[in-house]
Formats: C-alpha cells, sequence, structure tokens
C-alpha cells in the first residue's frame, strides 16, 4: 500500500493510536523507546521510525531503520544482521511453539556476530486492542504461540552513543508467520 500523503493514510480507515510514533535518528536511535529531540538529521544518520496504527479497532505495530546519505560499513552490516535475525525469528514462528524459542532463534543471529549485549531488549510482544500485549516474545517467556494470536517480531541492535537498528513487523501466528503488511526490508538510503 502507498499512499501520496498521510491524508491518505487515514482515509483507508487507520487512525493513530496514543503511542507515540518513534522517530529516532543518530545517536538518539540507540535507544529502543527513544524521546523526541531538536536534534536535526545529519548525513550519516541511521533514523528507526516505529509506527503504529489502529484499525477496526485493532493495533499493529512497524518498524523500520533509514539511512540517510553516506553511511559507513558498520552500519550496513549491523542493518544486515539484524535483517537475518528477524528473517530467522518469523522462520521460527509456529503454533505450539515457545515465545522464548523466537527470541532465541533472534537472538542467536545477533549474538554469532558478537552483538549480543547490544540486543537490549525482548524480541516481540502481542498486539491486539492495545499495543503492547501478552505474550512477551522474550527469553524469560512460558507462553506457547497459538494459532491466529497477534504478535510482534522485532530484533534490534543499539550500540551506545553511536546508533541502533530495528525491523519490526506485526504478523498472525498461522502455520508458519503471516506478516500484516509488504514494507520491504531492505535497507532504503535517502
Amino acid at each position: 500500500m502507498s499512499f501520496a500523503n498521510a491524508n491518505d493514510l487515514f482515509d483507508t480507515g487507520y487512525h493513530s493510536t496514543l503511542n507515540p510514533l518513534i522517530i529516532a535518528s543518530g545517536t538518539n536511535s540507540s535507544f529502543p523507546h527513544a524521546q523526541v529531540t531538536k536534534r536535526k538529521f545529519a548525513d550519516g544518520d541511521m533514523i528507526t521510525v516505529d509506527l503504529t496504527l489502529r484499525y477496526k479497532g485493532y493495533v499493529s505495530d512497524a518498524t523500520r531503520t533509514f539511512g540517510l546519505g553516506t553511511i559507513s560499513k558498520e552500519k550496513r552490516t549491523v542493518y544486515e544482521i539484524v535483517k537475518e535475525s528477524q528473517k530467522v525469528g518469523l522462520k521460527a514462528v509456529r503454533p505450539q511453539k515457545t515465545c522464548a524459542s523466537v527470541d532465541d532463534a533472534c537472538r542467536k543471529i545477533i549474538e554469532e556476530y558478537s552483538y549480543g549485549p547490544h540486543f537490549i531488549h525482548s524480541t516481540g510482544h502481542g498486539i491486539g486492542l492495545d499495543v503492547h500485549e501478552n505474550p512477551s516474545i522474550s527469553g524469560k517467556s512460558k507462553e506457547k504461540l497459538k494459532k491466529d494470536m497477534a504478535i510482534t517480531v522485532e530484533p534490534g541492535i543499539y550500540i551506545p552513543k553511536k546508533f541502533g537498528v530495528r525491523i519490526e513487523d506485526s504478523l498472525i501466528v498461522k502455520d508458519r508467520a503471516a506478516v500484516m503488511h509488504k514494507f520491504t526490508k531492505d535497507l532504503i538510503v535517502i
């Protein structure tokens, strides 16, 4: 789905939620739930956009990280690691699998590249009438996924005082992960 402008989005029946839009750039992108600052975008920034919308009462949650201008090899590499982690995590989503097993699948990829200490939040959460519901997709969760659950898978790497990258999709648990949207996962550099 593409939109000529923001008004077109809301003409389709989507509505914003009380969850604040996150747009974090530069070092601020190293915080998973970054607060708004007055800092202007700069060449080389990674810009994380976390968008939560409501449609017919139900919430969807998606995050993408974009590059601005000249993006360093390190930033491109971290982006590809997060992309691989999320792909593996989505493949791990199956009915009766534990939420911890999805977290573990994502986390193992990031740890293989020695970025484990920089994956500082859970892999995802349930969504529905609220943006953050059970189950928690984390290593501590004992819950099992059930068919038709709505969840997110959102691994990220957050390097303090440098930058962060997160890729998040909302999905429905079917025989596999049925992602709710078709946003590209390739790094878009503006």
